[in-house]
């Protein structure tokens, strides 16, 4: 036998790569969140009057059920219209490449599409739950003031936003490599 059982146990050296991003501040994230809503404002306002739906809106009848499904459905569209090519391809909407940040995934990685479509399905979702929609996106929005910056909605897709400028700028100091000893 070649093994000694008695011996010590010996440690295997592992290089771990940390890739340390910033993460993004939360005024930076409430910007981006503002004019990502002024371009959507911008966009669907002109649909809803070319629909007729502003006209139901301001007549008061918005409580049918084919307003409120054509309304989702044309606010959800002019989203994905204005921000979809942009979220798979780089992580960010308009306001978040305004302000220079990014949505990845927690080790850094950028993110997939079906990440995408579960951080905004979420987010989305939760505000059309009958009652408790308000109150529900209100929470999911409150936990960006959590330690890790993070909404409910990234904890839900397992995302963060960092900051793309700072990153930019400290690139050369950004990747260390550790020696991590495991038995």
């Amino acid at each position: 036998m070649d093994t000694n059982i008695y011996a010590p146990p010996q440690a295997e050296e592992n290089k771990l790569e940390i890739n340390f991003r910033p993460l993004a501040s939360r005024w930076h994230r409430l910007a981006a969140s503002i004019i990502d809503s002024i371009i959507l404002v911008a966009v669907t306002v002109p649909i809803y009057y070319l629909s007729g739906l502003m006209d139901q809106l301001l007549d008061g009848e918005v409580s049918s059920v084919s307003f409120l499904l054509l309304s989702a459905a044309i606010s959800i569209g002019s989203f994905i219209l204005v921000n979809g090519y942009f979220l798979v391809r780089d992580g960010q909407t308009m306001g978040k490449k305004a302000l220079g940040i990014q949505i990845v995934s927690m080790t850094n990685e950028p993110v997939s599409a079906t990440t995408i479509t579960k951080r905004y399905g979420f987010a989305i979702g939760i505000s059309y739950i009958p009652f408790a929609g308000s109150l529900l996106s209100l929470i999911d929005t409150l936990f960006i003031f959590s330690e890790s910056k993070r909404c409910l909605h990234d904890l839900v897709a397992g995302t963060q936003v960092v900051d793309v400028q700072k990153d930019e700028q400290q690139t050369p100091n950004l990747d260390h490599t550790v020696e991590e000893k495991t038995e």
